[in-house]
């Protein structure tokens, strides 16, 4: 989790969200939720992928 927040801060957004793909496809209390709730996740809110793991959730 801590490598996705730092590529969004950073800018690298595509490295973030390939982060979000491994969180959630593992076990584990992360969820599309928490990633809606988190305002450092409103940069890539609208980016195709991240909509995607949303319609997927």
């Amino acid at each position: 989790m801590v490598m996705a927040y730092i590529q969004v801060l950073c800018g690298n957004y595509d490295a973030a969200l390939d982060e979000v793909g491994l969180l959630l496809s593992i076990p584990s209390q992360t969820s599309m939720d928490w990633f809606l709730a988190d305002p450092i996740w409103g940069p890539v809110r609208n980016h195709p992928r991240f909509v995607q793991f949303l319609a997927e959730s």
